[in-house]
């Protein structure tokens, strides 16, 4: 989850801690503890939209991979919505990077999308204990119970990792003194009847 969110405490990566050699060393230990290593490496595509930003991300994870575990992976890049249809076929795309904006601010905006029958779950992702936590949450009246079984959930997530979060997108803006009502907001929503401009002396 991204930081902000009104009321939730986003759990951390259990490696977030870790330091960038323990993570590698992790890494190839995995990797070699899938049957993997020198002489037999995976082979696979990673497809990513048009977008110079999406290229430069994919090529330096194309980098990454290549140099702390040897393997090599072909960059397809497709336009958005050949992107999405491939993605919703679930047949030739076996790594593809995405990204969501949240439509309310609010923790299950991001979280609903892994859930096993969510139409959004592109990953194809599918755990009983993940579902189970939402629908807690779902069926749950007490703002902060919600809010601890949302935290549970993302727990489950950032255990299995389908996915491998990279960023959050951010907003800059340069705002005069002289703008009053101005609130940074998770959406960056900033409607102008909340706005004011006061002059110096007035």
């Amino acid at each position: 989850m991204p930081p902000g969110l009104p009321g939730y405490l986003p759990p951390n990566l259990p490696f977030s801690n870790r330091t960038q050699q323990y993570r590698e060393d992790e890494a190839r230990r995995l990797y070699e503890a899938a049957g993997y290593g020198p002489g037999n490496h995976v082979e696979f595509e990673l497809r990513y939209n048009t977008g110079e930003d999406h290229q430069r991300i994919a090529e330096a994870v194309q980098a990454m991979w290549r140099e702390v575990l040897g393997l090599e992976a072909e960059l397809v890049n497709v336009e958005f919505r050949v992107l999405l249809d491939q993605m919703y076929a679930g047949q030739i795309t076996e790594a593809f990077r995405s990204a969501w904006n949240g439509d309310y601010p609010d923790a299950n905006t991001f979280l609903a999308i892994f859930e096993t029958d969510d139409p959004q779950n592109l990953a194809g992702w599918s755990s009983d204990e993940y579902d189970d936590w939402m629908k807690r949450a779902a069926g749950q009246v007490d703002p902060d119970l919600r809010q601890r079984y949302l935290e549970e959930a993302e727990r489950v997530l950032l255990r299995e990792l389908p996915m491998a979060p990279l960023y959050y997108y951010v907003s800059k803006h340069l705002v005069s003194s002289e703008v009053g009502g101005w609130e940074d907001n998770v959406l960056d929503h900033h409607k102008s009847q909340y706005l004011s401009l006061t002059t110096a002396g007035n």
